[in-house]
C-alpha cells in the first residue's frame, strides 16, 4: 500500500511539475513575444517622431516664406492704394478743371493703367499667398498626424512591455515552485529510499 502511495505522490508531483513546465513555459514565450511588440512600437514610434520633426521643420520654413511674401502683398497692396489715391486726386482735378474750362480737359489712361497693372500684381501676389497657406496647412496636418501616431506607438510599446514584464514575473513565480516542489519530490523520494533499505 505504501509503494503504490508512493507512486500516486510521485506521479502527482510529476503531474504538477508537468503543468508548471508548461505554465512557465508559456508565460516566458509571452514574455518574448510582448518584447518582441514592444521593440516594434519603439521602431514605429521613432519612424513617426522622425517623420514629425522633418515635418516641423518644413513648417517652419514655409511659415517664413509665408511671412516674406505676405510682407510683399503688403508693399503692393500699399502701393496700390497711393495709386488709387493720386487716381482719385486727378480725377477730382479734372472734375474741378472741367467745371471752369471743360475744353482743356487731360485723359489719365496712365495712372488708370498703372492702377489696373497694380491689380494684377496684387492678385498674383494673393495667389502665392494662398498657395502658401495651403501647403503650410497639409504640412501641419502631416505633422500632427505623425506626432499622434507617435503618441499611439509609444502607449502600444509601453502596453507590450508591461504585459512582457507582467509574464516574466510569472514566469519567475512558476519557476520558484517548480524549483521548490523537485526539491520536496528529491527529498521525498530520497526519504522514501532511505527508509526502504
Amino acid at each position: 500500500m505504501n509503494l503504490k502511495a508512493a507512486a500516486i505522490g510521485l506521479g502527482l508531483i510529476l503531474a504538477i511539475l508537468a503543468g508548471l513546465a508548461g505554465y512557465n513555459s508559456c508565460r516566458k514565450t509571452q514574455g518574448s513575444a510582448a518584447e518582441v511588440q514592444a521593440n516594434i512600437a519603439k521602431g514605429e514610434a521613432n519612424a513617426h517622431q522622425s517623420q514629425a520633426q522633418a515635418s516641423d521643420a518644413v513648417v517652419s520654413d514655409l511659415q517664413a516664406k509665408h511671412l516674406e511674401t505676405k510682407k510683399a502683398l503688403d508693399r503692393l497692396t500699399n502701393d496700390r492704394v497711393a495709386l488709387l489715391k493720386r487716381l482719385d486726386v486727378e480725377r477730382q482735378a479734372r472734375l474741378d478743371a472741367e467745371s471752369a474750362h471743360p475744353a482743356t480737359i487731360e485723359p489719365i489712361p496712365d495712372v488708370r493703367d498703372a492702377v489696373i497693372a497694380k491689380d494684377a500684381e496684387v492678385i498674383a501676389a494673393q495667389t502665392v499667398v494662398i498657395g502658401q497657406k495651403d501647403a503650410e496647412i497639409v504640412q501641419l496636418t502631416t505633422s500632427r498626424n505623425e506626432w499622434k501616431a507617435t503618441a499611439e506607438a509609444r502607449e502600444r510599446q509601453a502596453l507590450a512591455q508591461e504585459a512582457a514584464t507582467k509574464a516574466w514575473k510569472q514566469a519567475v513565480t512558476s519557476s520558484r515552485w517548480q524549483g521548490r516542489i523537485e526539491g520536496f519530490a528529491a527529498g521525498a523520494a530520497l526519504g522514501f529510499l532511505g527508509g526502504r533499505r
